[in-house]
């Protein structure tokens, strides 16, 4: 995956322990849960996590959603769609845990796993 990631434009993406991948369409409860942590907590976790966007419709919504957040260096927007087949195979966010930009971990924020988002700041705090 940082192969494929990196090649297609996110140079840098790998360079930490944590992606948080939200896609801008799908479980709405899913993507909502995903995005409350990246406004109230994600600038406390930027040296270990980064964050993707993708599903990208309007730059302009983004940045009514997210503010001034979205242009911090641990932020990746896929507004080129570049993620196709790569990462927006799921309605889900999802969370990419890496050791020497190699994946050991993907946990999908899901109705059937509603504490991901909680798992990831434990591990975070850890």
């Amino acid at each position: 995956m940082e192969h494929l990631v990196n090649n297609q434009g996110f140079h840098g993406l790998t360079n930490k322990q944590f992606i948080l991948v939200i896609p801008r369409t799908g479980c709405t409860g899913c993507i909502d849960t995903a995005e409350e942590f990246v406004m109230n907590s994600s600038k406390q976790y930027s040296h270990r996590l980064n964050i993707l966007l993708t599903d990208i419709i309007s730059m302009k919504t983004l940045k009514i959603k997210f503010g001034e957040s979205i242009n911090n260096q641990y932020w990746y927007i896929d507004s080129d769609d570049v993620s196709t087949g790569l990462l927006k195979s799921t309605i889900y966010p999802f969370i990419i845990e890496l050791i020497d930009n190699r994946v050991i971990n993907l946990e999908f924020v899901s109705p059937e796993n509603p504490h991901a988002i909680l798992n990831l700041e434990a591990k975070l705090n850890y």
